[in-house]
């Protein structure tokens, strides 16, 4: 008696799950990521010393970035988690073009923030050039049998 073997499911033809799709999802995970990081963790460091009596004292201190910029610190935050989420909701030549304009401006975010929050948001960057650069349909190979 030969076991049943389950039959083997067609690979998916939808344009939503394309590896495009999977690497702007990546990139989208890693902004947030990396904005849980950069609102959670002290990423301000200081160091006061007073001179009183003769006696020198030092304080170190460390502050989150909504410490020392209060509720204005989630715009700089929310801006990368838009550009990466820009091209999810659309299809075909619009998505393509999205796909380009993300990496694009998402990239041009890292440089000018490059010295705050911008180097935090070069992973995300990588992934959504990558999604970019990788076509909209991807290339079917092998002969239908």
């Amino acid at each position: 008696m030969e076991a049943a073997v389950p039959p083997v499911a067609a690979p998916s033809t939808d344009p939503w799950l394309a590896p495009k799709r999977w690497w702007q999802l990546a990139a989208v995970a890693l902004v947030l990521v990396a904005g849980a990081l950069l609102a959670t963790i002290p990423v301000y460091a200081g160091s006061s010393t007073a001179m009183s009596d003769g006696t020198t004292t030092t304080v170190d201190s460390n502050a989150t970035l909504f410490a020392v910029n209060g509720p204005a610190a989630v715009l700089p935050l929310v801006l990368p988690l838009l550009l990466a989420a820009l091209p999810l909701p659309w299809r075909g030549k619009a998505w393509q073009v999205t796909s380009i304009v993300s990496a694009a401006v998402l990239w041009v975010f890292c440089l000018l923030a490059g010295f705050t929050i911008g180097l935090w948001m070069v992973p995300a960057a990588v992934c959504a050039l990558v999604a970019a650069c990788l076509p909209v349909r991807p290339e079917r190979t092998g002969a239908a049998s």
